[in-house]
């Protein structure tokens, strides 16, 4: 487990995979939001994690090795398997959430969300460890890991769902949230996601500025940050996280 001084709720390790030591650096220093880009490789049977596709290497950094495969192993070690409540991998804070955004890159998006469900997610699933949407009391149940999906993945929550009115699993379950949109939030996002994001530039064209008038400018206006807070307001109203970019 790491134990940490000063727990930094509102840190996120963009492009993760980019650190001496992905995932771990991350943790060591209380941060509980990590990013990793995903592409398939080896005929769509593994999920190289790397930022350009011509510097992946799918035997050795892959989404197993570098992240769910040492995440699985620490939730095992923490929780035994032998209680009903799970705790998360923060000493001081067992309680708290990991968020684990998954950045799909690959053209075959679909291809790539099973073999994450099928080969990545599956043995996080069965431990109990993934935070997940429950269909039959519309609650979403926090667990040690939460699992957010962005960039190009399929936007469809019915595909989210394997087609199905049970869940992927037919558990009447959903194990993932996807990136809301937060330039563009409706109340459909309501019970598909636990975190909304966009760039700062997209904010400003909201606001009826832009990114090279503010850097020319060197700040932001006092009417452009109330702009942003107006978006930003929305989106806590409907318990979303929030996160800009850029």
């Amino acid at each position: 487990l790491f134990r940490s001084a000063h727990f930094l709720n509102n840190v996120h390790s963009h492009n993760d995979y980019w650190r001496k030591l992905p995932l771990f650096e991350a943790l060591a220093y209380g941060v509980n939001s990590v990013e990793a880009d995903v592409w398939l490789m080896n005929n769509d049977t593994e999920l190289a994690v790397g930022h350009n596709n011509a510097y992946l290497d799918p035997i050795h950094r892959n989404l197993h090795s570098l992240y769910t495969g040492p995440l699985l192993k620490m939730l095992d070690e923490v929780n035994c398997g032998t209680h009903d409540e799970k705790y998360g991998v923060f000493y001081d804070s067992p309680e708290t959430t990991l968020y684990l955004y998954i950045d799909f890159k690959s053209e075959d998006n679909i291809k790539t969300y099973e073999l994450l469900m099928q080969k990545y997610f599956k043995p996080l699933i069965e431990m109990g460890y993934l935070t997940y949407y429950d269909m039959e009391t519309k609650l979403i149940i926090r667990r040690p890991l939460t699992v957010i999906l962005t960039g190009d993945y399929p936007t469809d929550i019915k595909r989210l769902d394997n087609n199905s009115d049970t869940g992927y699993f037919n558990t009447k379950q959903r194990f993932v949230f996807v990136d809301a949109p937060l330039q563009a939030l409706t109340k459909d996002y309501l019970n598909a996601s636990v975190v909304a994001s966009c760039s700062l530039s997209q904010l400003l064209q909201q606001c009826s500025s832009t990114m090279p008038i503010v850097r020319i400018r060197g700040h932001l206006t006092a009417g452009e940050i109330d702009c942003i807070k107006q978006t930003t307001s929305k989106a806590s109203e409907y318990g979303l996280r929030t996160r800009v970019w850029g």
